[in-house]
């Protein structure tokens, strides 16, 4: 069976797009080259996130551009990703183009991956089959970038961004490591047990966001024990800024502290 250009390039190398957004826009190139009539298309994940529900990479045939949408979470962390709209491509599709958007669902979930395109004009039947044929090919591709982006997130909530690109990035070998200067900051959180004893645990958990947001890719989190966080912050020369970089520290510190203090704690 001889495949089309689009498919070959699905079952052989769109796994190893570097993205979702690289992903569309290498899948819709190829579709262009095959002969297909597309102004644009869209493609939404529901992504690993307490905040952004789902993503929505949106790009345009004529140029190649890719924007992003997000779809975030209605009453944050504790609101379930299904309730929020998955619209965002279809409404974007409808205003680039005059044709009638077609959506395929990848997968048996019912919010599982999404893609959309759209034409000049409505797709005839047989360019309607060579789209469904592509997002059926797609299944596997997605699959891998999905668990990529799974992967990506779960390091980065427990290692942060700078310290997950690392580990990614690094061969499956120990290292000699990396000769840094840092600052390293030990705090306690004062009134932390009273504080998780007479509340319940949504009002903690505010809490200590307001605690971390200030520091939030500032550096890593070392340690974190009971009320107490050990963190590291990479600097640059200490020659002649040591008096600026503690008035820095001294000033973000109080910031958490007022922020903390508007949640109901203290450090």
């Amino acid at each position: 069976m001889a495949l089309s250009s689009t498919l070959s390039w699905l079952v052989d190398a769109a796994a190893y797009s570097t993205g979702a957004d690289r992903f569309l826009a290498e899948l819709g190139a190829h579709l262009l080259a095959d002969g297909l009539p597309l102004a644009g298309g869209a493609l939404t994940l529901d992504i690993p996130h307490p905040l952004i529900a789902r993503r929505t990479w949106l790009w345009r045939g004529n140029s190649g551009e890719i924007i992003e949408a997000l779809g975030f979470t209605p009453g944050g962390p504790a609101a379930p990703a299904a309730n929020t709209p998955n619209d965002a491509g279809r409404r974007w599709l409808a205003g680039i183009a005059a044709g009638l958007v077609h959506e395929d669902t990848i997968g048996s979930m019912r919010n599982g991956p999404l893609l959309s395109w759209i034409g000049p004009r409505p797709f005839t039947p047989s360019e309607t089959n060579e789209l469904y044929e592509a997002a059926r090919f797609a299944a596997a591709p997605l699959a891998a970038l999905a668990a990529r982006a799974t992967l990506t997130a779960a390091l980065e909530a427990y290692l942060g961004r700078r310290s997950a690109a690392r580990v990614l990035a690094a061969p499956l070998r120990r290292n000699i490591g990396e000769t840094i200067q840092a600052a390293l900051l030990y705090a306690d959180l004062r009134g932390f047990t009273a504080l998780s004893d007479n509340n319940p645990p949504a009002v903690v958990i505010a809490a200590l966001d307001a605690w971390f947001d200030p520091h939030r890719g500032r550096g890593s989190c070392l340690r974190w024990r009971g009320a107490k966080i050990y963190r590291r912050r990479r600097i640059g020369d200490l020659s002649g800024r040591r008096r600026n970089a503690a008035q820095r520290l001294r000033c973000r510190i109080a910031r958490g502290v007022r922020r903390a203090h508007r949640h109901g704690t203290s450090r």
